[in-house]
């Protein structure tokens, strides 16, 4: 899976302090001579929202409110200790620091263009005193406007994933691999699409007894391989049962945390990306039963210390997405000794964060297809042609406060994870201008456990290589969702 955690920064980190101290983050603290009353009476105070708000120097905070409780609305699924919404609309969360320090984040909605949206001000306050301030917008999120629940695709059936947090799958021979985060690997059956049934849960532990922590799932030729946190990669046969229990070994020693995989069964070639190295580990799995590390790539310093994120192999290239470092391009004609070709930074506006890959060869035009993760987390498609002066060529989005989060190729289609705005389908037989081909809306925001975190919704995708339709999702909530494409 490729899914990173949203961490808000302290504002006294991420903003700096003015010179002046001000009091600050009480109701009447912040500007509120434009504000329209009849406006924000007709906000739809329910459902989850997100928020971004922006200083002067364009320093942002991302926000996530749930007001299933109209009452006691929560904040990043915190309650918060004042709400007013008698004679404005008005905000504060406050956590205190392990030092004793309370540090208040205070929102004054003062404008609703739609009562979907409410726009005003914010302040960041420590120990009372003002530390930062600007300007916010928060969204509900509620189905894309005109949206019915599918298009190109129909739903088959669904299971929760009792274990964990639904992170990566991958289905092989009609069971569902499911990488679950702390909760190690849940086993489904899905030789009926319309029953998903959970056959097995396992997981791993550190030399202390710790619960490892599973990322990422890929089968190939009957080889299960995992990407684990405290014990690399992970893999396990399954020639004699579906079922995981025959543990074959682990790579490398001593143990890398990894956080992605990628194989390539043309080549036979897997990549496996390390949080503790920065690098990407390139192996030989012609033997699928006995990995052989070939070589590891490090990214060369462009001024951000990374890790590669999620990386794919298109020919003898590695194209690896290194968060704030951008897309990076290297070869691997020698694995023993790869040679870097060439970065794309990733855009400044709207998303800084490359996140996950899909690449392809269209004519003799070696593509990139980046998804960016964050608040306008979206996909870039890039030409390659020149690796050191690569060509953004055409974009997909949905919509700023909702992101982008992995994604997977068959063909001329991109199979898209894109959090509350579900399953996305991408034709790209011009890959220059991808087109939406199918989609399915998998979110509600009705549910009291929605809105603790921003990256909620359909975090992964995998469609069938065989003549089924099939495409298999993870959604947060929901579990694993089985979808049909109606082509």
């Amino acid at each position: 899976m490729k899914h990173i955690l949203l961490v808000l920064p302290l504002a006294v980190l991420l903003f700096g302090c003015p010179e002046k101290e001000e009091p600050g983050c009480e109701p009447d603290s912040l500007p509120q001579d434009t504000c329209s009353a009849e406006e924000l009476a007709t906000v739809e105070v329910a459902g989850v929202w997100h928020g971004l708000g922006e200083d002067a120097t364009g320093n942002r905070l991302v926000t996530v409110t749930s007001f299933h409780d109209p009452a006691a609305p929560k904040m990043e699924g915190r309650e918060l200790d004042l709400v007013d919404f008698t004679e404005r609309f008005f905000l504060r969360s406050a956590t205190t620091s392990s030092g004793g320090r309370v540090e208040q984040r205070a929102f004054t909605g003062c404008r609703a263009p739609d009562p979907r949206t409410v726009q005003g001000n914010f302040q960041i306050c420590v120990d009372g005193v003002e530390r930062a301030k600007g300007t916010f917008e928060m969204k509900r999120i509620v189905r894309l406007a005109g949206e019915e629940e599918a298009s190109g695709l129909t739903f088959e059936g669904e299971a929760r994933v009792t274990q964990g947090t639904p992170l990566d799958v991958f289905v092989h021979n009609g069971y569902a691999y499911v990488a679950s985060g702390a909760g190690g690997m849940n086993v489904f059956n899905v030789t009926d699409p319309a029953h998903p049934a959970l056959e097995h849960q396992f997981n791993r532990s550190d030399s202390l007894g710790n619960a490892d922590y599973f990322y990422d799932v890929w089968v190939h030729q009957d080889v299960l391989y995992v990407a684990s946190r405290f014990n690399g990669l992970l893999y396990f046969d399954l020639a004699v049962s579906p079922i995981p229990s025959t543990e074959l070994n682990r790579q490398p020693s001593p143990p890398e945390a990894i956080r992605s995989i990628y194989v390539d069964p043309v080549s036979n070639r897997l990549l496996a990306n390390s949080i503790d190295s920065g690098h990407v580990l390139i192996f030989n799995v012609a033997n699928p039963r006995s990995p052989v590390l070939l070589g590891r790539f490090a990214a060369a310093d462009l001024g951000l210390s990374n890790y590669p994120h999620h990386s794919v192999l298109e020919g003898d290239r590695i194209y690896g997405a290194y968060g704030g470092l951008g897309l990076v391009a290297a070869s691997i004609a020698q694995p023993g000794v790869p040679t870097q070709l060439g970065n794309a930074a990733s855009p400044l506006e709207p998303a800084r964060n490359s996140h996950a890959l899909a690449a392809a060869t269209f004519g003799t035009t070696p593509w990139v297809f980046e998804i960016s993760e964050g608040w306008g987390g979206h996909v870039r498609a890039l030409d390659f042609t020149t690796p050191t002066a690569p060509v953004p060529a055409g974009e997909y989005a949905t919509r700023p406060e909702v992101s982008a989060n992995q994604v997977d190729r068959v063909g001329n289609r991109l199979y898209l994870a894109y959090h509350q705005d579900g399953v996305r389908i991408l034709d790209i037989t011009n890959p220059a201008a991808p087109v939406l081909a199918g989609h399915f809306n998998a979110w509600s925001d009705t549910s009291a456990t929605r809105g603790n975190f921003f990256y909620e919704g359909v975090t992964a995708v995998h469609a069938a290589r065989d003549a089924s339709g099939l495409v298999y999702a993870l959604e947060s909530e929901r579990g694993l969702i089985v979808l049909r494409e109606v082509l």
